[in-house]
């Protein structure tokens, strides 16, 4: 169970599409999971579809959003760089991971321009590697999005948890 969210090119997609969405990028789907930032983000900057309940519905985000995101996460990611030591499950080797990471996070600004937001189940409110990953692989899959799409006017933000 987690925060799991979905930005689509059509609102009519079914929902098996987006089970194996995310490995496919010309599916027209960018996902996330306890992205919880950029869930605050979406919510408070998209308009809610008519059918929509608050933080669950459909949002409608334009270019003009996707572009502010970037800016934000730009400002965010423009830092020195840090130091942390993270420790991780390898689903794929089946071991526990420790590691170092460095990363660039402004944390004043991330406080102030991409917000984390708590819920259930929504992972981790730390300004911090896990924060800086997120905010780095949303930016790189918007670039692709709106660079492979530029007559795209509209996208459709959902979440469920």
């Amino acid at each position: 169970m987690g925060l799991d969210m979905y930005l689509q090119r059509s609102k009519d997609m079914s929902k098996e599409a987006f089970a194996d969405a995310y490995e496919d990028i010309n599916s027209g789907v960018i996902y996330w999971r306890k992205a919880n930032a950029i869930h605050k983000f979406f919510c408070d900057n998209g308009t809610l579809a008519k059918d929509g309940a608050e933080g669950v519905g459909y949002y409608y985000i334009d270019r003009q959003d996707l572009m502010n995101l970037l800016d934000r996460i730009h400002t965010i990611l423009s830092d020195k760089i840090k130091i942390e030591k993270i420790s991780y499950f390898d689903i794929d080797k089946g071991i526990n991971v420790d590691e170092t990471v460095e990363y660039k996070l402004n944390i004043t600004a991330a406080e102030e321009l991409l917000p984390t937001q708590s819920g259930f189940f929504f992972g981790d409110t730390g300004y911090k590697y896990w924060y800086s990953r997120d905010l780095k692989r949303t930016a790189d899959l918007i670039k692709r999005e709106l660079t492979d799409n530029p007559s795209q006017e509209t996208w459709f933000y959902y979440a469920s948890w």
